[in-house]
Formats: structure tokens, C-alpha cells, sequence
């Protein structure tokens, strides 16, 4: 049986649609009432207006020229100097394999990690009692290096897909490594479960046939290639010819239009489960 952190995409009848989660990158409206501002974690020289008594506006404001966010005040005063809440800088954590013998951190707990090799994931693997926090390299004493912030979604590389950490229902499409962005945050058809990895050892070959070019009928990732293949094409506007981008890594291209996402060399060709 597989191991539930090893499953990539799992189907699910019931899900908690509201994860019982403190985002600490995130802006709080809880409790407060309509048109209150609170600064934007992100830009400590922008702010969010609350709707109404819990959620905030779906774009930040900023302040005038030579001004900042009072977190005290909770307004724009007068000032150059100030910290954003949270930092933009991502540790070292890897949550996807790049590469063979890559350390990943558990999504389910900072004590804990696995490797990629060769033939698939192996572990979890437990941090020991003395060094009981993994930084994304080794375990170590230092709490505050932990790896796991199971509140903010963060995208470890181009063209893969990852759940929403604060609601199960939703999830993202990574452009590009980095902070995962709202523009691309989707419900999905099907829900899915954070993992290092997607679950899969079936290889198919054929004569590999690939186009050069490819003018946009809709938005999304589309494979050149009929095998799996490290670059791919991507459409943001109809009409115009897709951009060609190379997956991260030692990461190709899935060519089931199904799960149009980069994978492992070994997970790839992928067939999800839902599809029909």
C-alpha cells in the first residue's frame, strides 16, 4: 500500500474545505470590521481593506510616496524605515525531487524527510532527538530553520501543480518557482494532496514526433512533444504563438494532456486517476 504522503492526486468524496491553519503571510481581517485596514505581510509600504469582518480585498493598496503601514496605528504615516511581517526569502526546502539523491521535506512534519533516488521516493526518514528540525539540507537544533509552513503555498518549479494549504478544494498552477501567485489559484475538478511526488512506475515508448511552434486556441501548458521531454509550450493569450519554457531540474514535461505538469523522468508518462 502506499504511503499517503507518496500520493500525488487522490480522489476524494469528503473534504474539510476550511484547513485549521494560521497563515502567517497572509492579511488578517478576523473581527475586524468593514474597511479596516491591515498591512499587507508581503510590503511593509502597502495595506489591505477588510469586507467584511474576516476577509480582505483581493489586491493590497499601496501608501503614498515616502510613506509606510503603521501596524500600531493600522494607517499609512510618514516614513521610510520598516520590516514586512513576512519574509519574501524561502528557505532551501525542497518539496518536489530536482534531483537524484535531493532531500525533501515532509508537507506533514518539520521532524522529518525523505530522498529522491533512482527507482522513487524513499522514507519518511526521523530527524534524531538532539537535531530534531530538518532545514531542507540536514536536521538540525534550530527550531526557527525549519522547513515546514504548511500555511503558505510555495512553488518549487515551473509548470506543476500544488494544493492550496489552507483549503483542500483549491490549488495552484506554478509558473515559476517562488510564492505561489492568486492570479493562478483554481478550484479543481478533483482534489488534490501535497507530495513530494507523484506516485507512478509505468514507462511507455514510441517514436517520438515533435512541432516546433504552436499558435494558442486557450490558456494553459501543452507538451511538444508525444514522450516526455523536457521543454514545453505554454499560452497566456489566444492567438498569439506560445512561448517555449524548459522544465527545472532534472524534471520533463508529462505529454497526457490530462496532467499537463512537469514530472519526474521515472513518474513520466503519468496517467492521473480521474481521467477518463
Amino acid at each position: 500500500m502506499l504511503n499517503p504522503v507518496q500520493k500525488a492526486i487522490v480522489l476524494l468524496g469528503v473534504c474539510v474545505a476550511v484547513a485549521v491553519c494560521v497563515d502567517k503571510c497572509s492579511p488578517d481581517c478576523t473581527g475586524k470590521p468593514a474597511g479596516f485596514m491591515v498591512p499587507d505581510p508581503m510590503d511593509c509600504k502597502q495595506f489591505y481593506y477588510c469586507l467584511n469582518g474576516e476577509f480582505p480585498m483581493d489586491h493590497p493598496f499601496p501608501c503614498g510616496p515616502g510613506m509606510i503601514f503603521d501596524v500600531i496605528l493600522n494607517k499609512c504615516q510618514v516614513g521610510t524605515d520598516c520590516t514586512a511581517q513576512c519574509p519574501t526569502a524561502v528557505p532551501n526546502c525542497h518539496f518536489t525531487c530536482d534531483a537524484t539523491y535531493d532531500l525533501v521535506r515532509d508537507p506533514s512534519s518539520c521532524s522529518q524527510y525523505f530522498q529522491c533516488l533512482p527507482h522513487g521516493l524513499e522514507g519518511p526518514f526521523a530527524c534524531g532527538s538532539g537535531t530534531p528540525y530538518f532545514n531542507g539540507e540536514n536536521c538540525v537544533d534550530d527550531e526557527g530553520a525549519c522547513c515546514s509552513d504548511q500555511c503558505t503555498a510555495y512553488c518549487e518549479a515551473a509548470m506543476t501543480q500544488i494544493a492550496d494549504p489552507k483549503n483542500c478544494t483549491n490549488y495552484y498552477i506554478c509558473l515559476a518557482p517562488g510564492l505561489a501567485s492568486e492570479e493562478n489559484h483554481f478550484p479543481p475538478s478533483a482534489t488534490l494532496t501535497s507530495s513530494p511526488s507523484v506516485t507512478s512506475t509505468t514507462m511507455e515508448t514510441s517514436t517520438t514526433v515533435c512541432i516546433d511552434s504552436l499558435v494558442c486556441t486557450v490558456p494553459g501548458a501543452f507538451s511538444k512533444c508525444n514522450t516526455c521531454d523536457k521543454e514545453f509550450f505554454y499560452c497566456d493569450t489566444i492567438g498569439q504563438e506560445a512561448g517555449v519554457y524548459t522544465c527545472t531540474g532534472d524534471l520533463v514535461f508529462n505529454p497526457d494532456p490530462a496532467y499537463p505538469f512537469c514530472v519526474l523522468p521515472t513518474n513520466c508518462p503519468y496517467h492521473p486517476p480521474y481521467e477518463d
